[in-house]
C-alpha cells in the first residue's frame, strides 16, 4: 500500500512540473545567489545552481526587464499590468509591487544607494533620452544624456557604457548601424567611443569588482561574451578577451552580480550562467511546480481601445477601427455606431469633406477593396466596382479630393483620383512608384514623388490636374 500511494505522488509530481523556455530579461541578484528573470508574462526567481522556480508576480499583464536593487532588498522592473507602461519595485522575495512612474519610461539601472533609478525614455526628434527618479516617484531629473536600452552604470556612478545601434538576430550585419560601444562621462557629459569592431557589440555591463567591463561580440556568426579590462579602457584599440565559443546559438541580455562578476544570460530558449572563476557556460536548471494551464476564457475591457482613428472634417466625430470592424463616436463621447459588421477586415479609411461619407479598404479573400458607407446611413457597405481588379495599398484626402494608391500585377503603388460628382476613379499615374503627394490650394497642381527601383532614389513631378499632363521637377 506505502509503494503504491509513493507511486501516485510520484506520478502527480511530474504531471504538474515543468521546464519552461525562453525565459527572458534574466537579472542576478547582488550577491550571485539568485537569478530573477520573466516567463509568460510574470516574474520568478530561482537559486543560481537551479532548482525549483519561485513566482513573484501574477497579473494581467506582461512583468519585464527586472534589476535587482545594489543592496538586493528590492527589484525594479517595468509592466503594463494598469493598460499602460509603468515602472514598478517590489521586494526581492516578491509580495506588493509600488507603482514608480508612468509616461513610457524603461526600467535601465540602479544608482549605488538603491534609492534611485535610471530610466529611459524615446522622443522624436531627440532620441532616447535618460533620466533620474527616486523609487518613491519624485524628484524626476533629466540627466540631458542619450543612451539606449542596454545601458549600465560604473560602480562609482560616475560613468554609464552603453551600446549604440545594432541588431540583436543580424550577427553577420556589417554597416553603418552595427552596434558600437561608448561611454558617457555623467560628470562633464563627454562622450567617448569604448569599442567598434566591424560587426555589432551589445549587452555593456561594467565589473563592479575592477574587472573592467563585459559584454557580447559577434564573431561573425554568433554573439560572444567578451571582457576589455580596466587598463585598455581609454585606448583606441583595446585589446579585448573573449570568453566563450559559442557554435550554435548567441548569448543576449547579460546581467552582472554586483559583489562577484557572476553573470547570467539569454542563450536561445534556455538562460546560461557564467562564472568568471572558471569561465565556463553553464545551463541554469530551472523547473516550475506549477499547473501552468490557461484560463480559456477571455476578457477585455475596451475603455479607449482602438487600431486606427479618423477625425471627421468638422471635429465632431470619430472614425475608429476596433479588431476587424470600423465604427464611429461622437467626439466628446458617447453611445458607438457600427459601420461594418461582417468582419472582413479593414486596413485603411477616410471621412469625406461632407462630414458623412466614409471610404474604406477591406479585404475580400485576402486582397483589399475599395468600399462605401455612411455614418448616417448604416446599411451594407457598397464596393466601389473600379477596385474588383485592384489591390487596395492606401487612401488619401487632399483639400476634399480623394485619392487612392493601388496595385495591379506586379506594378505597385500606382494613383487614381475619384470624381468629384459620382464614384468614378481616373488612373491619373500608372507609370511611376508614388510616394507622396500634396495639392495645391486651388486643386488644380498635384507635386508627388516617384520612387526610382534600384537606385532607390527620388524624383519630383508636377502635374497640371486639368489638363492632366506632368513634367519632372
Amino acid at each position: 500500500m506505502k509503494r503504491i500511494f509513493l507511486l501516485i505522488m510520484i506520478v502527480v509530481s511530474q504531471l504538474f512540473s515543468i521546464e519552461p523556455r525562453f525565459m527572458k530579461d534574466p537579472a542576478i541578484s547582488p550577491d550571485g545567489n539568485t537569478v530573477c528573470f520573466s516567463y509568460r508574462n510574470d516574474l520568478w526567481s530561482v537559486p543560481y545552481e537551479g532548482g525549483n522556480a519561485v513566482r513573484l508576480t501574477s497579473v494581467k499583464g506582461l512583468d519585464n526587464a527586472p534589476d535587482y536593487s545594489p543592496n538586493g532588498k528590492l527589484i525594479a522592473f517595468n509592466s503594463d499590468r494598469d493598460g499602460y507602461r509603468a515602472i514598478y519595485v517590489m521586494p526581492s522575495e516578491g509580495g506588493k509591487a509600488i507603482k514608480v512612474i508612468t509616461g513610457n519610461y524603461y526600467m535601465i539601472d540602479w544608482f549605488k544607494d538603491s534609492e534611485y533609478l535610471l530610466l529611459m525614455k524615446g522622443h522624436q526628434f531627440l532620441g532616447n533620452k535618460m533620466y533620474k527618479v527616486k523609487i518613491d516617484g519624485t524628484g524626476l531629473v533629466d540627466l540631458d544624456a542619450i543612451g539606449y536600452h542596454f545601458s549600465d552604470l560604473s560602480k562609482d556612478n560616475d560613468e554609464m557604457v552603453f551600446c549604440y545601434y545594432g541588431h540583436p538576430h543580424r550577427e553577420r550585419y556589417q554597416g553603418s548601424t552595427n552596434g558600437i560601444l561608448h561611454i558617457l562621462d555623467l560628470k562633464t557629459n563627454e562622450y567617448s567611443k569604448l569599442y567598434d569592431s566591424p560587426y555589432t557589440e551589445r549587452y555593456p555591463v561594467y565589473s563592479k569588482n575592477g574587472n573592467g567591463i563585459y559584454f557580447a561580440r559577434s564573431d561573425s556568426n554568433f554573439f560572444q561574451i567578451c571582457r576589455i579590462a580596466n587598463e585598455e579602457i581609454g585606448k583606441k584599440d583595446p585589446k579585448v578577451e573573449q570568453l566563450t565559443n559559442f557554435d550554435n546559438w548567441s548569448a543576449r541580455d547579460i546581467s552582472i552580480a554586483y559583489e562577484n562578476d557572476k553573470m547570467v544570460f539569454e542563450f536561445f530558449d534556455n538562460i546560461y550562467k557564467l562564472d568568471p572563476s572558471d569561465n565556463i557556460p553553464k545551463k541554469l536548471e530551472v523547473n516550475i511546480n506549477e499547473d501552468l494551464i490557461e484560463d480559456p476564457v477571455v476578457i477585455q475591457n475596451n475603455v479607449s481601445t482602438t487600431d486606427k482613428f479618423y477625425v471627421s472634417p468638422k471635429g465632431d466625430w470619430v472614425l475608429f477601427k476596433y479588431k476587424f470592424d470600423l465604427f464611429a463616436v461622437p467626439y466628446e463621447g458617447g453611445d458607438i455606431k457600427r459601420i461594418t459588421k461582417y468582419h472582413a477586415g479593414i486596413k485603411d479609411f477616410v471621412v469625406m469633406d461632407d462630414n458623412e461619407t466614409i471610404y474604406f479598404s477591406a479585404y475580400i479573400k485576402g486582397e483589399l477593396k475599395l468600399f462605401k458607407s455612411s455614418v448616417k446611413d448604416i446599411s451594407e457597405p457598397e464596393m466601389i466596382e473600379w477596385s474588383k481588379d485592384k489591390f487596395i495599398e492606401s487612401l488619401r484626402v487632399e483639400k476634399g479630393k480623394l485619392f487612392v494608391y493601388f496595385s495591379t500585377g506586379e506594378e505597385r503603388r500606382k494613383l487614381a483620383l475619384k470624381n468629384d460628382k459620382n464614384d468614378k476613379f481616373e488612373e491619373i499615374v500608372s507609370d511611376k512608384y508614388v510616394l507622396d503627394i500634396v495639392l495645391s490650394q486651388d486643386k488644380n497642381l498635384l507635386f508627388y514623388t516617384e520612387l526610382v527601383g534600384g537606385l532607390y532614389s527620388r524624383n519630383l513631378y508636377l502635374m497640371n490636374l486639368k489638363e492632366k499632363k506632368e513634367k519632372l521637377v
